[in-house]
């Protein structure tokens, strides 16, 4: 079936060329010439209705071979409009109410150190969550002068990381941009001491990293911590000591079943018809908040019982499998069975880079220029991407960083295990190719829909000698400053 989807896919991509390369022909011509022209765009079209055609009879044939399967079929989403509710970060928490005492009890505790408390554990297990919730709790807030946080992350870049601190301790001030990273370093320094501060180091992935930032802290024996997310038990180790890590544990089964409601039913109660199968489900899901979280996101707009027991049976047959590859089949299977007009709005995620805050703006504008709205005026457009993301977002798919002051979702940003779901997924239906440093003209596919540069300043890419990209409709450049 997926292989009949990709053939549709790029005749419809290859139609939209087509019609699009002779419309710019034809607005280049002379009006004596537009006739020719025009009878050239309708003989494309009339190609591209025998190849849909072809493509129905290959249609018709799989479902005669499957009596189950059903056009529009989706496995884990409904079509309803999405609801307003958006996960806030109460609701993300649920369960560890004896880890938050103990963690809250370290970083208001009476040692007048500064310390480091790492918590440690595979992606998905709710690190960045747990951090959030202790980082926002009114007797950590009241206690600290200074609070900041940075996501580190594989490719961190310092300088932005020290601007994003920076903000915090002192405000914005153009003058930073002019710096150069170590007077950087030396103003955040300064700005640190005799002052309490809380630092939230996210997602932080080697040794280096950890000293590559943490002379930025001085130690200023006020009782300032610093806690620190990372999935390497080594990296928690080196950076906490002589303090052991704390690891986060896989929810409770209750736990588990609590997140699954919240997520699948928001306020309201479990319909009785569906509790048995939905525990069946949450227990499958091993513990782990973010695929409890994208599983019950997704069957959230999906009423008829017998698909929630389809969604059992495929959770189940991946008992077997070892921890990483468990989550990323799910995870696939969430994706697989997304309404269709909701997948390449999930895929164009795979465009920024990992980890990084996305500006809502630019996100929608972007969708826009790319096609993937329903075309009925400006307005209108705006609404859908709006409807869209805040599918999206009820799904878990999606996590809300920041409001705006009238409540809108200003930044979004979409978790590491979820953002190597749409580069999987979009590199194998050649619609995005992502170009880490060293760029060349020649290492990048031709075939791709959207390329992303990450990384290299603009210029370097401009001075290559790149051929033609007949089928590329968009380059991103998502480049550090040089």
């Amino acid at each position: 079936m997926k292989d009949l989807q990709k053939k549709v896919k790029d005749l419809a991509n290859e139609v939209e060329d087509e019609v699009e390369s002779q419309v710019v022909r034809i607005m280049e011509k002379d009006e004596h010439i537009q006739t020719e022209a025009n009878e050239k765009l309708l003989n494309i079209l009339r190609q591209a209705i025998e190849d849909i055609d072809s493509v129905k009879e290959e249609l018709i044939k799989q479902r005669n071979k499957n009596n189950n399967l059903q056009a529009g079929n989706h496995l884990l989403g409904g079509t309803t409009s999405p609801r307003s509710r958006v996960s806030t970060l109460e609701n993300d928490m649920v369960g560890h109410s004896d880890e938050q005492a103990r963690v809250q009890g370290e970083l208001i505790g009476h040692s007048s150190l500064l310390e480091v408390i790492s918590i440690t554990g595979m992606g998905g297990i709710g690190k960045s969550t747990f951090a959030k919730k202790m980082f926002s709790d009114p007797s950590v807030m009241g206690f600290f002068d200074v609070r900041g946080w940075i996501t580190v992350s594989k490719d961190y870049s310092l300088r932005k990381m020290l601007l994003c601190l920076l903000q915090v301790a002192i405000g914005v001030n153009e003058e930073l941009d002019e710096k150069p990273d170590d007077k950087l370093a030396d103003c955040l320094q300064k700005s640190l001491k005799r002052r309490r501060y809380l630092i939230v180091v996210d997602d932080i992935w080697s040794k280096k990293a950890w000293e590559d930032i943490r002379l930025w802290f001085p130690e200023n024996n006020n009782r300032s911590r610093i806690l620190l997310t990372t999935r390497i038990m080594e990296v928690a180790r080196y950076a906490s000591y002589p303090k052991n890590p704390f690891p986060m544990r896989f929810l409770y089964l209750e736990e588990s079943w609590n997140l699954f409601c919240q997520k699948a039913f928001g306020k309201n109660d479990c319909p009785a018809e569906f509790e048995n199968v939905g525990r069946v489900i949450a227990e499958d899901c091993y513990g782990l908040p973010l695929l409890i979280s994208v599983t019950a996101g997704s069957l959230s707009s999906e009423k008829m019982l017998h698909k929630w027991h389809e969604v059992a049976r495929s959770a189940g047959s991946l008992v077997n499998l070892d921890g990483y590859y468990r989550c990323s089949r799910v995870l696939t299977l969430s994706y697989d069975n997304l309404p269709s007009h909701l997948k390449a709005c999930f895929l164009y995620f795979g465009v920024f880079k990992k980890s990084s805050e996305i500006s809502v703006e630019n996100l929608t504008r972007l969708w826009m220029a790319e096609g993937l709205l329903k075309l009925r005026g400006i307005g209108d457009l705006e609404k859908e991407a709006c409807s869209l993301l805040h599918d999206l977002i009820d799904r878990s798919l999606i996590v809300v960083c920041k409001h705006s002051l009238d409540g809108k979702v200003k930044t979004c940003r979409i978790h590491d295990l979820l953002h190597d779901l749409c580069l999987r997924e979009s590199e194998s239906e050649s619609l995005l190719y992502v170009s880490n440093p060293p760029i060349s003209g020649t290492n990048v596919p031709q075939h791709h829909r959207w390329v992303s540069f990450h990384q290299e300043p603009v210029r370097d890419f401009f001075s290559l000698p790149f051929p033609t990209y007949g089928k590329t409709r968009s380059l991103h450049f998502l480049a550090v400053r040089p």
